[in-house]
């Protein structure tokens, strides 16, 4: 059975390039195009997966994924934006993401990130005291690459 994927992003055309990059490799793919629709998805159906853009009217990526991940923690979490900065990847994967993706990205970064987080058990990192922040950093994957 293929994972099931839950893409939140406001912009259509984008929604509909990472749709159709994973459907062409035999993902199952749904779509919301802010973060209330993509809650209300979450709580109604089981995702393996959900890429949440970080800038979207009303809810931040941010505030998206932790309640993903309260509704449902096993669900794994990528964040995706056009703004990326260090922190900013710091703080999503801290917060839970298995991955953090800087657009534009193309569609084989897209799938190697998709890949590597469902091949991942679900984990959360709830609390890292902060001098193990970068070591930390260093054990996860951004755009699809694992940092050992």
């Amino acid at each position: 059975m293929s994972s099931k994927i839950l893409i939140i992003d406001d912009e259509t055309n984008v929604r509909t390039m990472i749709r159709l990059a994973l459907e062409h490799v035999g993902y199952q793919v749904d779509t919301a195009s802010d973060g209330e629709e993509g809650l209300r998805k979450v709580s109604q159906d089981s995702y393996d997966l959900a890429l949440v853009d970080q800038r979207m009217p009303g809810m931040s990526g941010m505030d998206v994924q932790q309640k993903i991940l309260e509704v449902s923690p096993d669900t794994r979490t990528i964040m995706i934006t056009a703004f990326g900065t260090i922190d900013l990847a710091l703080d999503s994967i801290h917060a839970g993401a298995s991955d953090f993706l800087r657009k534009p990205f193309t569609a084989d970064t897209l799938r190697q990130a998709v890949k590597s987080a469902l091949d991942k058990p679900p984990t959360r990192m709830l609390a890292v005291p902060i001098g193990l922040v970068c070591r930390e950093f260093r054990r996860t994957t951004i755009n699809g690459f694992s940092f050992d």
